[in-house]
């Protein structure tokens, strides 16, 4: 992440939904570079009132989770966010043309921090949804889980959002 094409022409960005290091990193380069950038952290169902900025941004996993609705709500917010000239932007893997090319449903186990983490993947073609089942172990602890993404191409996603909404979408 590298917040010059944001910043530097003196303008402020609005960079959220991203994990702590990732603001860290972005701030320390920004200030490197002498940019005003405001990055925050922050959840998709409550961007902040009274922000007014040149790119409003969401990054990583961030887009996604919420249903059909939830996801026009948020995208709307975050070009509301936007002046007049500017674009709401939004960096995510989960975009069809960038998701389903390569796709693979297992991914090897992870142990990070003693933690055994086992994730198996699948596709809900009918629903356009990435559900993957997570195992937790450490001993004879195990927690499951599910989570669900929902996969728009990327067409739909700036028919969802707005006209101005650049779309950055890579191969996770």
């Amino acid at each position: 992440m590298h917040p010059r094409p944001a910043g530097a022409s003196g303008t402020l960005g609005e960079g959220g939904l991203t994990p702590s290091e990732a603001i860290a990193y972005a701030r320390a380069a920004a200030e490197k570079e002498r940019l005003g950038v405001d990055l925050r952290r922050g959840d998709v169902r409550a961007l902040p009132a009274g922000v007014r900025a040149d790119v409003a941004m969401c990054m990583g996993n961030a887009f996604g989770y919420l249903e059909h609705a939830g996801t026009q709500e948020f995208l709307a917010g975050l070009a509301g966010l936007v002046v007049p000239g500017g674009s709401p932007a939004l960096d995510c893997g989960f975009v069809a043309e960038s998701l389903l090319p390569g796709l693979a449903l297992e991914e090897p186990p992870m142990t990070p921090g003693g933690v055994e983490a086992v994730s198996v993947d699948e596709y809900d073609a009918a629903n356009g949804r990435w559900l993957t089942s997570f195992t937790f172990r450490r001993g004879a602890q195990e927690h499951r889980g599910t989570s669900a993404q929902h996969a728009y191409t990327a067409a739909e996603v700036v028919r969802l959002g707005s006209p101005r909404l650049l779309l950055v979408a890579r191969r996770p």
